[in-house]
């Protein structure tokens, strides 16, 4: 007897199985959005979905930006560091996937300097060989690194060595659902902000800020 439900999904599972790279392979995330169609939600909202290809499988979605959550991480940077230099921030992009997103997150904020990374992935065993900084010299940079989602976080650590190497003063990891399945701290990383959209997680001064996902959802 219920009509007009909505359905906010803080963190949408396997939305990283968005598509079939090899015949034989898993695509888990349209299995997941048929589950959610069959229920015919009248608004669906997915917090920072991995890929476009989400709003393209699930009926009647609407996908939350990253953008309010990673402003209110930089002016929470801020203030609990009120003598670093705002003109020396920088957004990273830590892959050619995310690049579309960092673009849209500088367009909010004034000011601020995009780096973009590659990384080398293996098609078929995921190993990573390599990673590319497009930056001659980061001196003096906090660099905030944004990505909407960490996993074991070996794509973080790489990419954060990569800037140390160009000598980035701090790098401030932004990301918008923590799993961490490997722990934290992460190496080469000085601070992390994420939310608790993926599960409950406890703030630790210096290390760790998370912030409630519902603030973005609502």
């Amino acid at each position: 007897g219920f009509s007009n439900i909505e359905l906010c999904i803080s963190y949408l599972l396997t939305a990283r199985m968005d598509r079939q790279m090899h015949p034989g392979e898993a695509f888990s995330l349209k299995v997941i959005a048929a589950l959610i169609n069959n229920s015919h939600f009248k608004k669906v909202s997915v917090f920072d979905a991995h890929s476009d290809v989400t709003a393209a499988v699930i009926d009647n979605c609407t996908v939350v930006s990253n953008e309010v959550f990673v402003q209110d991480a930089i002016k929470a940077f801020e203030l609990q560091n009120p003598t670093c230099e705002k003109s020396k921030f920088c957004l990273v992009s830590p892959d050619a996937g995310a690049l579309k997103k960092i673009y849209k997150v500088a367009q909010s904020i004034s000011d601020i300097e995009v780096v973009e990374c590659i990384k080398n992935r293996h098609p078929r065993t995921g190993e990573l060989s390599g990673f590319k900084v497009f930056a001659q010299d980061l001196r003096g940079k906090t660099c905030f690194l944004v990505d909407d989602i960490c996993d074991s976080g070996r794509t973080i650590v790489g990419v954060a060595g990569a800037l140390k190497k160009l000598h980035a003063e701090k790098i401030i990891f932004v990301v918008s659902h923590g799993i961490f399945s490997n722990g934290i701290p992460l190496q080469n990383v000085d601070e992390i902000f994420c939310t608790d959209s993926y599960k409950p997680i406890a703030s630790v001064k210096g290390e760790l800020t998370v912030m409630n996902v519902l603030k973005y959802l609502s």
